[in-house]
């Protein structure tokens, strides 16, 4: 009986996060453990992208060394490598906009604080019918930024 039944990916039970490691061949899963003791998963998104590559990395340089000098593997170990820095490229792409995503939430909350600040401030100390003309102006003005910022994407 082969279990054709059981359920697989995300339906099954004993899901982790779907990548490679369970997939891979005795002799490179070892490799695969060696290189995740290399990395920090909370500063990459594709830290199994890198982990991977390592792993074919090392199998092919092994495998050169066992060999010898071989035109073939060299062409593979050049691929690899080249492969490696693009996830790299990649991963800093995703690091350099998620940093900016950061800050734009941060100019959210800041703003929000110093609205609520500056409507307390200008109702406690003016009050009446020139502290809402004041918020009024402070209220259009904001509304002039935030088209600003989606006109142009700012």
């Amino acid at each position: 009986m082969h279990n054709g039944q059981a359920r697989r990916g995300i339906a099954s039970p004993s899901y982790k996060h779907g990548k490679y490691c369970s997939r891979l061949p005795p002799r490179l899963k070892k490799l695969y453990d060696e290189t995740g003791r290399r990395y920090d998963t909370q500063l990459l998104s594709c830290h199994s992208e890198l982990r991977l590559l390592d792993t074919l990395l090392s199998d092919l340089t092994q495998s050169l060394q066992e060999i010898g000098d071989n035109t073939e593997l060299w062409a593979r170990i050049i691929t690899v490598i080249e492969s490696r820095r693009k996830v790299v490229e990649t991963e800093s792409k995703q690091q350099a906009t998620h940093a900016e995503m950061i800050s734009k939430h941060d100019v959210l909350v800041y703003s929000e604080e110093l609205t609520r600040a500056m409507r307390e401030a200008i109702t406690r100390r003016v009050g009446g019918e020139a502290g809402q003309e004041i918020l009024q102006e402070i209220a259009e003005t904001f509304i002039r930024v935030q088209d600003l910022v989606l006109q142009h994407g700012l």
